[in-house]
């Protein structure tokens, strides 16, 4: 076959395995055996933002109300990222050292693994249960049935890491720096390009592409069997946390130091503000669910979830906390997000979200009525403190919770950069949401 012939065969492979990427290839090893899981990856939340589109969008349902401590598990570690969850419920917790620690249904420690791996970065979850993340070194590293399954170093060494992207051939796409590949099932390297800038924002699958957005806001669309990734477009400036896919061919982030909402039409290759101030900053990045976007936000009265429709146009909000001490708005600088990861939404519109001071709360029905009018407020249940505060209450530089994560049934688990996990659930006894799937 002819070198061009073999590059587009490598692009179609690539296409196959999510509508992903592609690029120049290394030769593959022969006696090396290749197991592709196909088909996509099953429920729980395997990436962070929970998917591939980054929208925070649960697939089981969350607790209505009643909420109560489930169990807390405390793991000795500082943690710097979310936690993913698979399909039976186990949770996923990497720390600032590299351990990996996987927790049981019930808040029990499952495995602890050690992986040497410093200043790891995000992590996901293969078809296969297999975790991975890449280090500071450029090498991406899989765990998987408590012990390190594989390395493969693909890229220099960087602190810059975007969330990786899980394939649905079983493969992940990983970042160092500029450095994108995409590794198979057992970490050979399938395809890669280098970006003209970093990025440590997650990577988005759309459009049959991987969408980057840049540590300084230009997005970049990687398409199969292309040699270099295309610029889309910019959101003016750095973004807070992810990008969400609003729809097929839309971005929605928070960008402008916090201040705005926008949108990139990924088709059009335009920009375009979503919304304004509207009293506050906005808080970390954005969740979709329905066609509505769903944000925290930092006012002089202290931290509101906000609904927001694809006009702009604002349906609702509900205060979720009181003014933060450390967090008010002067002119000190941006406010970081409540863990950078967005409220997590389900089916019935239900959203669950954390604050800054380290409460989880739940709220419903948000977005059913047009115009949020503070008398129109649904009402907010919150697990105060789920992540005990800081001694030094500092809560402006690192958010007390790192992320949260839907965790079935009718549940969610949040981790605290202290390395305490929690779960939240609902009371059995008040008769509410049961362990139905949506």
């Amino acid at each position: 076959m002819s070198r061009r012939g073999t590059r587009a065969a490598i692009g179609i492979i690539a296409l196959v395995a999510l509508g992903s990427a592609g690029a120049t290839a290394q030769p593959f090893d022969v006696e090396r055996p290749l197991v592709l899981w196909v088909g996509s990856p099953r429920s729980g939340a395997r990436m962070a933002c929970v998917n591939a589109h980054r929208t925070g969008l649960a697939t089981s349902l969350l607790p209505a109300s009643h909420l109560h401590t489930e169990w807390r598990t405390t793991l000795g570690l500082v943690v710097q990222q979310g936690p993913l969850v698979d399909a039976e419920g186990h949770t996923y917790v990497v720390g600032d050292s590299g351990e990996v620690v996987v927790l049981a249904r019930d808040g029990t420690v499952s495995s602890r693994v050690v992986t040497r791996g410093a200043q790891p970065g995000p992590a996901a979850l293969l078809s296969d249960d297999t975790l991975v993340f890449a280090d500071g070194a450029g090498e991406a590293i899989a765990v998987r049935d408590g012990a390190v399954r594989w390395r493969s170093r693909f890229g220099r060494a960087s602190t810059a890491h975007a969330a990786p992207l899980a394939l649905d051939d079983g493969g992940v796409v990983v970042t160092s720096g500029p450095d994108v590949a995409i590794l198979d099932a057992g970490g050979q390297e399938r395809a890669r390009t280098v970006l003209a800038e970093p990025t440590s924002h997650p990577l988005v699958s759309a459009l049959g592409k991987i969408i980057v957005v840049s540590d300084a806001g230009t997005v970049w669309a990687w398409a199969p069997g292309a040699l270099e990734a295309g610029r889309v477009a910019s959101f003016g400036s750095d973004i807070d946390g992810s990008a969400a896919l609003l729809d097929d061919h839309t971005l929605v982030a928070v960008a402008g130091a916090q201040t705005n909402i926008s949108t990139i039409d990924l088709s059009r290759r335009s920009t375009s503000k979503l919304s304004g101030p509207l009293g506050g900053l906005w808080l970390g990045s954005p969740g979709v669910a329905r066609g509505v976007v769903y944000a925290m936000q930092l006012t002089p009265s202290g931290e509101a979830v906000v609904a927001i429709d694809a006009s702009g146009r604002e349906r609702g909000r509900a205060l979720a906390s009181g003014l933060v001490r450390g967090a008010a708005l002067d002119a000190g600088g941006p406010v970081t997000g409540g863990g950078r990861l967005p409220p997590v939404a389900d089916g019935t519109g239900r959203l669950a979200f954390a604050t800054l001071s380290g409460s989880v709360g739940i709220v419903a029905g948000l977005a059913a009525s047009p115009g949020g009018s503070p008398g129109q407020e649904p009402p907010v249940e919150l697990v105060a403190d789920a992540c005990p505060p800081s001694p030094s209450g500092r809560t402006r530089a690192e958010p007390v919770v790192v992320g949260i994560a839907p965790l079935a049934p009718a549940g969610v688990v949040a981790v605290c950069r202290s390395g305490i996990v929690v779960a939240i659930a609902q009371d059995p006894a008040s008769g509410g949401a049961g362990p139905a799937r949506l």
